[in-house]
C-alpha cells in the first residue's frame, strides 16, 4: 500500500512493490478460449477460411421486429441460468459446442434448441428447424440480417452473428468460427465478445449505484452501457469504429433499453460538451507496432487509449464523478503507474484523487516468456516490445483497476496504490479512497487522534529474531494482510508495538502520548506525522476504525 497527498508514514514503513509473477492476463483473450466459451477466438495463425459474415451488418429494423425477436429469446428461456441447467454446465462460459456427430444425433425439438444451435453453437441448421420458432421471430431474423443461407449445404442456414446472454442481457457479437467449426481470419474491426473472462470481470466490477450520466468509452458490444442503463438516468457508449457502434445499437434495441445512446467517434469527441458523473472503459492495452486489431492494440506502449481517457477527464468528469477502468499498464523507473496517471491529468491534477489496485504484477521478461512459449507470438513483435520497454525503463507490467475521482478542491488530492487480496471487490477500492480522502481532509488529523483503532482480525505480524549476546533479539518486523488488500510491509519496531496495542479502547491521542512518554518518538514529535502512521495502518488493513469504516 502506497499513499501520498501528505499521507506518508515518515519512514516508519517500507513498501516492497514486487510480487509473485503469475499467468499473463492477456492470455485470457489472446489465445483460443474454445474450451471454455464454445466460440473460438484465436488471434494467432488463423486458417485461410472465407468469412462472409464479417462483411455483413445487422439491420436496424422496426420496433415490432425487435419485439418479436426479444419475445422469442425470452419465451424460450434463453438466459444464463436456464441455459446452464439445459446444457448441464455450472457456468455458461464453460460450455463447448459439441462435435457435429453428436449434434446431428440430437434433433432440434423446441425453440431453445434452435436458438442454441444458431446463436450459441454458431453452426449450420436445417431451415426446417426454424419452424420450431415463432413465425414473426423468424421473419424478424431474416429481415434484420441475422440469418444467411449456406452455399455449401443447400436447405441449411446459419447465423451471421452470435448472441450469447451475459449478465441478464443479450449481446450480439461477431462470430469467429465457420459453421463447420474452422478458425477464421478476423478483420481489424471485429466486435470482441462480451462472454470472455476479462470482459465479464470488468463489467462485474463496475458499481451498480445510481448515477445521472454514464459514459462507456470503447463500448464494443455495448455490454457495460447495457448494464449501466439499469442504474443510470442515461448512458452513452462511444467507439472509434462504426461496426461495434452498430452492434451496440442493435443490442440496445434487442434488450428494449431506452436510456442509452450509441455513437461513433474517438474517445470523448462524439460527446464533446457533455459531462458525466461516471465514466467506464476497458481499453485495448497490448503494445503494438501497428494498430491492426482495434479491440486489442493499445498503441506503441499499450497505454495510448487509457492515456487519452485520463487526459480528457478535466473537461468531461463532473465534481464527485468517477472513472473506472480495468487494463494493463506499466511501472517505470522512478515513475510508478499511479504517478503517471496523475501527470496525464495535467495542470488541474490537484482536483483529482487516484487509486490503483494491482490484480497481477509481471516482470517484462516473464511476460515475454509466456508470449513466446505458450502463445507463440511473432518474434519481431516480441523484439519490438523489449526495445520499447528498455527505452521507457519499464520495471513491471501491472494488470489493474484504476479509480480516478474528481473532488471539490477543499482538501489535498490523494494518490493510493494497493494490491488486491482475497475477496477483493471494486467497492473496496472506493472505500479505500473514501478513507484516504477523509484522512487527508482538514479534520483528518483530529479524527485520527480521537479515533480508537483496533487490530484487524486478519492481520499477521512476522518477527525475525537474531541471536545477539547469546539471546534472541527482535530485529525485523513485517505485517501481512490478505483481504481485501494483500500487503507484506516492513515496519519499525515501535510501529509493531503500536499495532499490538490497538485494542479499540485507547484513542490515537493516548497512543501518541504513551510513545512520547516512553521516548520512542523523536524530540518535539509532530502529531500529524503520528496520525499519518495510524492512517497508513488503517489503509493497509492492519487496523480498523469501525466508527468510520462501517459498510
Amino acid at each position: 500500500m502506497v499513499c501520498d497527498g501528505k499521507g506518508g508514514a515518515a519512514g516508519a514503513v517500507r513498501v516492497d512493490r514486487r510480487e509473485k509473477t503469475i499467468a499473463d492476463p492477456t492470455s485470457r483473450w489472446e489465445h483460443s478460449t474454445s474450451d471454455r466459451d464454445g466460440i473460438l477466438w484465436d488471434m494467432s495463425a488463423p486458417q485461410p477460411i472465407p468469412h462472409p459474415w464479417h462483411s455483413e451488418l445487422p439491420k436496424l429494423g422496426s420496433d415490432a421486429e425487435f419485439a418479436a425477436l426479444r419475445r422469442a429469446f425470452q419465451d424460450s428461456g434463453y438466459n444464463v441460468e436456464n441455459l446452464c441447467r439445459y446444457l448441464n454446465v455450472d457456468q455458461l462460459d464453460r460450455y463447448k459446442t459439441p462435435p457435429k456427430e453428436l449434434r446431428d444425433a440430437v434433433p432440434i425439438q423446441n425453440p431453445l434448441d434452435a436458438l442454441i444451435r444458431l446463436f450459441l453453437d454458431a453452426v449450420d441448421v436445417d431451415e426446417s428447424a426454424l419452424a420450431t420458432l415463432p413465425e414473426d421471430s423468424v421473419a424478424a431474423m431474416w429481415s434484420l440480417n441475422l440469418l444467411a443461407r449456406s452455399p455449401e449445404n443447400p436447405g441449411s442456414c446459419y447465423a451471421n452473428f452470435t448472441i450469447p446472454p451475459v449478465r441478464g442481457v443479450l449481446t450480439m457479437m461477431d462470430r469467429a468460427i465457420s459453421p463447420e467449426g474452422h478458425t477464421c481470419p478476423l478483420p481489424g474491426d471485429v466486435v470482441y465478445p462480451s462472454v470472455v473472462e476479462n470482459t465479464r470481470e470488468f463489467v462485474a466490477g463496475l458499481p451498480s449505484t445510481p448515477c445521472e450520466a454514464l459514459l462507456d468509452i470503447g463500448t464494443g458490444t455495448g455490454i457495460a452501457a447495457l448494464e449501466g442503463a439499469r442504474y443510470a438516468r442515461h448512458c452513452w457508449g462511444t467507439d472509434i469504429i462504426a461496426r461495434p457502434v452498430r452492434f451496440a445499437e442493435f443490442n440496445r434495441r434487442l434488450n428494449g433499453i431506452e436510456n442509452m445512446t450509441s455513437i461513433q467517434g474517438d474517445l470523448y469527441q462524439p460527446v464533446a460538451g457533455l459531462t458525466f458523473d461516471r465514466i467506464v472503459t476497458h481499453p485495448p492495452y497490448v503494445p503494438s507496432m501497428r494498430n491492426d486489431v482495434v479491440f486489442r492494440d493499445g498503441g506503441e506502449d499499450g497505454e495510448q487509449i487509457i492515456r487519452g481517457v485520463v487526459e480528457g477527464l478535466p473537461q468531461s468528469l463532473r465534481v464527485g464523478g468517477r472513472l473506472y477502468s480495468l487494463h494493463m499498464a506499466s511501472d517505470r523507473k522512478g515513475e510508478p503507474y499511479e504517478q503517471r496517471i496523475r501527470k496525464w491529468l495535467g495542470p488541474r491534477q490537484e482536483e483529482f484523487d487516484v487509486a490503483v489496485v494491482a490484480l497481477r504484477l509481471h516482470h517484462p521478461d516473464d511476460f515475454v516468456d509466456r508470449q513466446v512459449s505458450v502463445l507463440k507470438r511473432d518474434r519481431s513483435e516480441i523484439a519490438f516490445w523489449m526495445k520499447m520497454w528498455e527505452a521507457n525503463q519499464t520495471e513491471y507490467l501491472v494488470y489493474c483497476w484504476i479509480l480516478v475521482r474528481r473532488h471539490d478542491g477543499s482538501r489535498p488530492a490523494v494518490t493510493v496504490r494497493a494490491s488486491a487480496g482475497k475477496k477483493f471487490q471494486t467497492k473496496d477500492m472506493d472505500r479505500l479512497l473514501e478513507w484516504e480522502s477523509l484522512a487527508a481532509s482538514a479534520r483528518g488529523t483530529a479524527l485520527l487522534m480521537a479515533s480508537k483503532p483496533a487490530l484487524a482480525a486478519n492481520c499477521e505480524l512476522v518477527v525475525l529474531n537474531r541471536v545477539r549476546d547469546g539471546q534472541f533479539s527482535a530485529e525485523q518486523f513485517q505485517i501481512r494482510t490478505h483481504e481485501p488488500f494483500d500487503n507484506k510491509v516492513q515496519i519499525d519496531g515501535w510501529v509493531a508495538e503500536l499495532l499490538a496495542e490497538c485494542d479499540g479502547v485507547r484513542t490515537g491521542q493516548e497512543h501518541f502520548q504513551r510513545r512520547v512518554e516512553a521516548g520512542v518518538l523523536p524530540p518535539n514529535p509532530d502529531p500529524v506525522e503520528f496520525a499519518n502512521v495510524l492512517r497508513w495502518l488503517i489503509s493497509s488493513g492492519a487496523a480498523t476504525i469501525p466508527e468510520y469504516l462501517a459498510g
